[in-house]
């Protein structure tokens, strides 16, 4: 089956902290980039092991999940 890059990969709900929760549609090329940016600034390589403290139900851990 294709998939368009722009699908519906994941939807992140909002805490709220500033105004009301909502929930937030996050495409496949959203978590690309974020990957991508993840990648840039950590340098991992295969070979590499990590400790990740951040809460999963947090948005920076999205990037680790679907990498």
């Amino acid at each position: 089956m294709f998939r368009d890059f722009d699908d519906l990969l994941y939807l992140y709900y909002t805490s709220g902290t500033t105004g009301q929760p909502k929930g937030v549609m996050l495409s496949e090329r959203n978590i690309a980039f974020v990957i991508d940016t993840c990648q840039e600034f950590a340098s991992f390589i295969p070979a590499d092991r990590y400790l990740h403290t951040v809460s999963l139900g947090h948005r920076a851990a999205i990037g680790f999940l679907f990498a």
